[in-house]
């Protein structure tokens, strides 16, 4: 089934951060770290989420945002993970 790419809704946070816990377990991410970075965080620092879904729910997560240290102005910054079903009842694997 083809994903479809669109931007976060507030439902999604959940199922995003299984699919980022999934997909880099060494990280740290909870529903209150994510929610303070796309509305808590200094503006500059902020970033945007587009998900990719299925009829199966959230597959995939883009973290976009414009790299706020940078010497020279405009770059950008964007962070993709995704998971797979594994068998019924198995965790999500990584891709």
């Amino acid at each position: 089934m083809t994903p479809v790419v669109r931007p976060l809704r507030p439902a999604d946070l959940p199922a995003v951060v299984e699919v980022l816990a999934a997909a880099a377990p060494y990280q740290m991410i909870t529903e209150e770290w994510l929610g303070w970075h796309l509305t808590g965080a200094p503006a500059a620092e902020r970033f945007g989420v587009l998900v990719a879904g299925t009829a199966d729910g959230v597959v995939g997560a883009a973290l976009t945002g414009l790299l706020h240290e940078s010497a020279e102005p405009g770059w950008a910054s964007s962070t993709s993970r995704c998971t797979r079903s594994g068998a019924a009842g198995a965790p999500a694997a990584p891709c």
